[in-house]
């Protein structure tokens, strides 16, 4: 039988950034396979040695597969390695402002020329002005499992949401009767569900 769950209201929420794993360092970046990952997200973050002006260029070669940058924890752009958006353009921003790009693995290409199909940032980052084109180096990196241990260990704290920011969000509700249903998330984004510990599945609004 079909049954009807109550509406749930997520009222605990637990920001990736503020729940981050030990970082890793590295001067050049390099694909999450060189730091033990094979799927999954991947954080890079540095900070800016000099002040960028407004119609910079952030160019990264390349994006695998689906990347969000964020300067100073504010979301700027996200990126598409199907539609092959590799670039986007920056506001102005300060001497040390923090630079973050989350990288979504989405799954492997297994044939023809794209069959070494490394995840995360694979070869390198650039700034592109009138001054010229500048490489970006010295990252921290962190590497983010999909593992629902990894999710369920965070400090969650009572609120509606994390902005523009990622996030994991927890709720509970009660069922009196066992049956088929579905979770209905048209307003949701982009992740993961689990439910009691079980993968049930990953969407995204596209």
């Amino acid at each position: 039988p079909v049954i009807e769950i109550p509406e749930i209201h997520f009222n605990k929420v637990a920001p990736l950034f503020s729940n981050l794993p030990e970082a890793k360092q590295t001067v050049d970046i390099q694909p999450m396979e060189q730091f033990n990952q094979g799927w999954g997200t991947i954080l890079y973050r540095t900070t800016l040695p000099e002040a960028t002006p407004a119609g910079t260029v952030l160019k990264i070669t390349e994006v695998h597969d689906w990347a969000q940058i964020y300067a100073g924890g504010k979301l700027l752009a996200r990126l598409d390695r199907r539609k092959g958006e590799f670039t986007t353009t920056l506001p102005a921003l300060k001497k040390g402002t923090q630079l973050d790009i989350l990288v979504e693995a989405m799954g492997r290409m297994n044939f023809g020329k794209g069959i070494y199909d490394w995840k995360g940032i694979t070869e390198k980052v650039e700034l592109q002005s009138d001054k010229g084109v500048e490489l970006v180096k010295d990252w921290k990196v962190y590497t983010i499992p999909v593992d629902y241990s990894f999710a369920r260990d965070k400090q969650y704290k009572q609120q509606e949401n994390a902005g523009n920011q990622p996030a994991y969000y927890r709720s509970t509700f009660n069922l009196n009767e066992l049956g088929d249903t579905f979770l209905n998330m048209m307003n949701w984004s982009k992740g993961m569900v689990w439910v009691n510990g079980h993968a049930i599945g990953r969407y995204w609004e596209i």
